[in-house]
């Protein structure tokens, strides 16, 4: 397989470079991604629908009926399912950052737009978004990355991704199947 240069990784660089190039540590993050991916799918990403099964009531829903959807015509065209829809496209591109083996400067530019919307969705106290996003900033316009801004990043990025998990999940759109 592919193995990514670790002189350039910006989130592992405080990994031993043994670590960092090892297939155990590309499955292990793989592995964290797709539970990551599955439980927000489960329990936020599905929320909306209100469906008895969470992402797996929702995928059964779509299969049976595939040309209807699972909610209210009326929450299709509201503000709240602009709000949902950017949530779940955002914090899913954000899980995919977390768990990545190696991000390289040009990532930022991938989902750098995004973070302030998550941090505002993260519902943190002012001061504390704050401190996220210029650490993230400040660990990506170190250059080379070190192992304590490798650190700080991932502790960043750990940080948003637990608060967005922790967030109470709003079901307000029924569609009694």
């Amino acid at each position: 397989g592919r193995v990514f240069m670790f002189k350039w990784t910006v989130n592992f660089k405080f990994l031993p470079e043994i670590v960092f190039v090892s297939r155990e540590l590309a499955l292990l993050l793989l592995c964290l991604t797709l539970l990551c991916w599955l439980l927000f799918g489960h329990v936020h990403y599905a929320a909306p629908t209100q469906q008895r099964w969470g992402l797996l009531g929702l995928l059964g829903t779509s299969l049976r009926h595939p040309f209807t959807a699972p909610m209210d015509p009326g929450f299709l065209a509201s503000r709240e399912f602009v709000d949902h829809a950017l949530l779940t496209m955002f914090s899913s591109n954000f899980i995919g950052i977390v768990f990545a083996r190696s991000i390289h400067y040009q990532f930022y530019v991938w989902y750098f737009h995004s973070l302030g919307y998550l941090a505002y969705r993260a519902r943190f106290p002012v001061l504390l978004s704050l401190a996220v996003l210029l650490g993230i900033e400040y660990c990506y316009n170190v250059f080379p990355a070190t192992p304590a801004t490798s650190a700080a990043l991932q502790c960043c990025h750990i940080l948003l991704l637990a608060s967005l998990w922790l967030v109470p999940v709003r079901k307000t759109h029924l569609k009694v199947a």
